[in-house]
């Protein structure tokens, strides 16, 4: 692979002369931004000596600050990835006094410095230190496999393609010698149409075709069909966001609802699957990566914020659940080392645990992870890839069958748009032969989004229309964020079922090709054809029958202040507690800010006295709050926040018992006090008598370090609504299957125009070395 910079009719011209065989847009990528590694079961995996020794995982991120006291030990190569393209991005194409080597990319060990960090925004630390951090402070800050050694690879402050090709190349050539086993990357790129022969996919199956086990995030965009296309590969493992509560993140990309796609080759954009599968686009598991705390660094301020030498951060995002993952995957190697990558991956997904949300197979895969479970199965004296394969097998059948259609067929087309397109001007047909089995049709487009920073989405929409074949327009598409939906049932409209041709158009009724190469321009279509099936019901679960409330108060605080609400005010942050009793006669201030709330500090903490009697809380909750910050006007206009909650039930020492529900609301805030109740699902939770809960929390986006959270006296409404009844069936907390029956026989698995811009080439000659080292 060489990198390139010219206009596309050279890049063109280069591959239809025979020069070289693909190009690939050299597209920048996204980052994918004590507590969770016991709700994973990982500290009882420590205490039963399992903590990834011997193992080396690599992390391909932003950098590590190896100077971190939970980190400096761990951390046994440190080094910065320079790539052409940085320096020809800034206009130095032939830097003075700098001889470029021979290799693709200049790779510089910063091991020896004096000051031995090559992160400069925060991300790659906080990975490393959830991944591997030691705990040696106040051992709260220890990662699921503190044993394991790190090798950190720090693409710089903008990760592009080429960079991390350019340190996988550098695996490639020295895993042997560095002994590395898990690669972890939490970064990736938007849905598109899974091409095999793409630089990034044959990267990560060269690197598993050395047995290295390769782990990427699913991507932080929430809805259907937003998976991270680097995620997608088989031979990768996919990392979907959990809360500590085991819930689906809200921000945690969800696969295809139906999919049926595999490996095969692109075609003018265009792939075509047949018969029913699950398809690569969903997470294979989920991890815990809502309000992780982790190792930071001070030269980290866009991820850490403020922080000082040694100290610590809280960040949401896939990118924090992949890296327990690789953790996850270093201990059952040090368990196991004769586990292949495939194999890896199984272990996790058949051991894993069902959200207690219910979250479906295509957006949290085969559910949570579970350590103890993993390890207890490795070490099984029947463990075989036969009896992976006959679990997996039953987990797959049991996702088929639960789903309420089976898939005939699916196509998927990828298309770049004009420069610029207004008013459904801009329109492409796409022929789909419906079978004579369909009954129903789901198709979707996503595009580029622009202003994601702001969360704006002003220049860019795209939508569907689904014609008979007659060229009556049947369904036309709704518009969720970057994606547009349509779905169509053939039975309900009375039309009969026979084989014929149908048209889904996409239409640009807004798009502006955008500079430079972070949104870029592609548009995917995707077409699912669907025939009804009898859907199996879910495991029973258990039965919550609500009767009655608990309604709590939030009360008490202290502050020697007062806000300009004339409340005893504490600007060193919120806490109190949750009182069933009256709610306090006088108020109550803390600030709540950005500084405080978002990278250092602790969050806002409310924690009630001990609960008398067992109660069984489930069903939907309240959370009532009063925000106030004066500069709200100024930047409500443009930039949204969200308010993270996490309940809790705490034992008598005041650790984690249980982590009751979490995830991310949308608070009210305003220039004056304002009241926002916000509703969210509680699972159902059995907490014993003498439990105390406590609810935490914290505030992403942006804010004034002098927003304030107000409660108690005019503010008494401030609180928390707990539903409460009996519960009946058996625990969510139960695999699928039980992994403890004996093996059986094998199973199988189932299965602008004329701007320059910077593309990867890929020399004919070339492909197949990388592909098949």
């Amino acid at each position: 692979m060489v990198l390139s910079k010219g206009t596309p009719e050279q890049m063109q011209a280069a591959v239809q002369g025979g020069l070289a065989r693909d190009a690939y847009l050299d597209k920048a990528l996204q980052w994918h931004s004590q507590e969770s590694t016991a709700a994973m079961n990982a500290d009882v995996t420590r205490q039963l000596g399992f903590d990834g020794s011997g193992v080396r995982v690599a992390i391909v991120d932003s950098g590590i600050d190896a100077s971190h006291p939970d980190l400096a030990d761990r951390v046994i190569r440190n080094v910065r990835v320079y790539s052409p393209e940085y320096l020809d991005i800034t206009g130095v194409s032939e830097p003075t006094g700098i001889v470029w080597p021979s290799e693709p990319a200049l790779v510089v060990a910063f091991d020896a410095l004096p000051y031995n960090n090559t992160d400069t925004i925060g991300h790659g630390t906080h990975v490393a230190g959830i991944t591997a951090g030691e705990g040696v402070g106040d051992g709260s800050l220890v990662g699921v496999a503190p044993g394991a050694e790190l090798v950190g690879y720090s693409c710089g402050e903008i990760l592009f393609i080429f960079t991390a090709l350019a340190a996988f190349d550098d695996i490639m050539g020295t895993h042997a010698e560095q002994g590395i086993k898990v690669i972890n990357n939490s970064w990736g790129s938007r849905f598109h149409v899974f091409d095999p022969a793409s630089p990034i996919n044959v990267a990560t199956k060269a690197l598993t075709d050395e047995g290295i086990t390769v782990v990427f995030s699913a991507g932080n965009d929430g809805i259907e069909m937003t998976t991270n296309v680097h995620s997608m590969a088989p031979w990768v493992i996919m990392s979907g966001s959990a809360t500590l509560s085991k819930e689906k993140s809200d921000f945690s990309s969800s696969g295809l609802m139906f999919d049926n796609s595999g490996v095969t080759e692109v075609v003018d954009g265009h792939v075509r699957f047949e018969g029913d599968g699950l398809g690569l686009s969903h997470p294979d598991v989920s991890a815990p990566g809502s309000d992780i705390v982790s190792t930071c660094t001070p030269t980290g301020a866009i991820v850490c914020g403020a922080v000082l030498p040694g100290g610590a951060a809280s960040a949401s995002g896939t990118s924090m659940s992949a890296p327990h993952m690789a953790g996850l995957a270093a201990i059952l190697l040090q368990a196991n080392p004769e586990l292949t990558p495939d194999m890896v991956r199984q272990v996790m997904q058949v051991t894993a645990v069902p959200m207690r949300d219910g979250a479906a197979f295509w957006q949290s895969g085969f559910g949570f992870v579970d350590a103890k479970a993993a390890i207890d199965l490795v070490l099984r004296a029947d463990f075989s890839a036969a009896l992976l394969n006959r679990l997996e097998a039953e987990d797959e059948a049991q996702v088929l069958a639960r789903r309420t259609h089976r898939v005939v067929s699916s196509d998927q087309w990828e298309f770049i748009s004009i420069g610029a397109s207004a008013f459904g001007l801009e329109t492409y047909d796409f022929s789909v032969p419906v079978s004579a089995d369909t009954t129903r049709i789901r198709a979707s487009v996503v595009f580029p989004g622009d202003l994601g920073l702001l969360g704006l989405n002003l220049l860019f929409e795209w939508g569907l229309e689904l014609l008979d074949p007659a060229g009556n327009v049947v369904a036309t598409s709704q518009l969720t964020d970057n994606i547009g939906y349509l779905d169509f049932d053939l039975l309900e409209a009375g039309i009969p079922q026979q084989a014929a041709d149908w048209t889904v158009r996409a239409i640009g009724y807004s798009h502006i090709s955008q500079p430079g190469l972070l949104w870029g321009h592609a548009v995917t279509v995707a077409a699912v054809q669907l025939e009804a099936q009898e859907s199996t019901a879910p495991p029973s679960g258990p039965v919550f029958s609500a009767d009655g409330e608990l309604k709590f108060h939030l009360s008490g605080g202290s502050g020697a202040f007062s806000s300009p609400e004339n409340c005893e005010y504490d600007p060193a942050g919120a806490s109190g507690g949750l009182s069933l009793m009256d709610a306090d006669e006088s108020c109550h201030a803390g600030t709540v800010g950005y500084l405080l709330n978002y990278g250092v500090g602790a969050p806002a903490s409310f924690t009630s006295e001990p609960l008398a009697l067992p109660t069984v809380i489930g069903g939907e909750a309240v959370l009532s709050t009063y925000l106030v910050t004066e500069a709200q006007p100024i930047y409500g206009l443009a930039f949204g926040s969200r308010l993270n909650y996490q309940l809790d039930a705490l034992d008598e020492a005041g650790n984690v018992l249980l982590a009751v529900a979490g995830g991310e609301l949308i608070p009210m805030i305003g220039p004056t006090p304002t009241l926002g109740e916000m509703a969210f699902t509680v699972p159902v939770t059995a907490i014993p008598a003498g439990a105390r809960l406590r609810l935490n929390m914290s505030f992403t986006g942006v804010y004034t370090s002098a927003m304030r959270l107000l409660w108690g006296g005019e503010f008494a409404d401030s609180g928390l609504r707990l539903r409460t009844g009996s519960l009946s069936g058996r625990s969510l907390e139960s695999p699928i299957h039980s992994v403890v029956t004996p093996a059986a026989q094998p199973g199988v698995r189932g299965g602008a125009t004329g701007m320059s811009i910077l593309l990867v080439l890929v020399a004919a000659g070339l492909r197949r070395r990388l592909r098949h080292p």
